[in-house]
């Protein structure tokens, strides 16, 4: 078994470096990994199959340099900070266990404090003091492998998780929708200490594996070669935005259907069908050339919406 941890703070870096792990090493291995990154960047990371404008105010995210990414498991949207450890446990299929998983988180912060009042619901959500949700869970299973990571709310920004996961967009999906419900963190209950927290989740790990590790690997994924092609398509908009499902939004003046970036019809309000949008990709709008003023506006109502 092995745990690794990343120094690296960029969400993308840690994304591919996860899925190196998950789809590389252990294949090679057949050892778990527990795989900690802890102080990424503020930045939203929204499930395999979810819709972006519906999930984050992207404006306010632009506005506040907070980073937007996709990752590959599906589930729900979470945000990151430096207040905040991430977890991914990787193990063969037969081995995973959402519930094992997070009763090693919820031990390792009894841990520390034994009061601590933490459990498990019927989400799979950890939840403080009956109430409010501390961290929450994606996996990705494949036929022999498996990947569960996990956040857990240490001491992040509530008022910024709060501001940039409520979004104003108003769209027809068919894309993953995350349920909202209330956070709060460890450090209200005086947990603090994000060192202390990871030498309790590694000591736990430990002991429900039954299994010895030399001593936690401390990596820095930016300087590994192998991930890097990979981190520049997590950071394209054709990932981050352009995978999104099928969805139908609503302008002053039209009604747009659109499915993984492109364009599949633009009608005006009126009935009109304004064919020169179709199979336009989304991220190309600001190069199209328009015919005619009602064209024009429609062009930047859809932007103004969307890119």
């Amino acid at each position: 078994m092995a745990i690794v941890r990343s120094v690296s703070n960029c969400v993308y870096t840690n994304l591919a470096y996860e899925e190196f792990l998950f789809q590389k090493r252990f294949r090679a291995t057949q050892s778990p990994i527990l795989f900690l990154w802890l102080g990424n960047n503020p930045s939203v990371v929204i499930g395999r199959f979810q819709n972006p404008w519906l999930e984050i105010n992207v404006p306010y995210a632009k506005e506040n340099q907070i980073n937007i990414a996709r990752r590959v498991s599906g589930g729900g949207t979470v945000y990151h900070d430096p207040g905040n450890i991430n977890l991914s446990f990787i193990t063969s299929r037969k081995e995973y266990s959402r519930k094992k998983n997070l009763g090693i988180i919820c031990d390792a912060v009894r841990s520390l404090m034994p009061q601590t009042n933490v459990f498990v619901n019927e989400r799979d959500d950890i939840i403080l003091d009956d109430k409010w949700k501390i961290s929450g869970s994606a996996a990705r299973l494949l036929r022999l492998e498996a990947l569960h990571h996990c956040t857990l709310l240490v001491d992040s920004d509530v008022g910024i998780l709060n501001k940039v996961l409520t979004s104003n967009s108003d769209m027809e999906t068919s894309a993953t929708r995350s349920l909202r419900v209330d956070v709060k963190t460890l450090s209200d209950v005086g947990i603090k200490d994000n060192q202390a927290l990871e030498t309790s989740l590694a000591e736990n790990w430990r002991k429900t594996y039954q299994e010895n590790y030399d001593q936690v690997e401390i990596v820095d994924p930016e300087n590994f070669e192998e991930i890097q092609e990979r981190v520049d398509e997590l950071k394209k908009w054709k990932w981050i935005f352009g995978q999104t499902p099928k969805f139908t939004l609503e302008t002053e003046d039209s009604i747009v259907t659109c499915s993984k970036g492109k364009i599949l019809s633009v009608r005006l309000k009126s009935g009109m069908e304004l064919s020169a949008f179709e199979g336009a990709m989304l991220e190309d709008l600001h190069k199209i050339v328009t015919e005619s003023e009602v064209e024009e506006v429609v062009r930047k109502q859809i932007i103004l919406a969307l890119v």
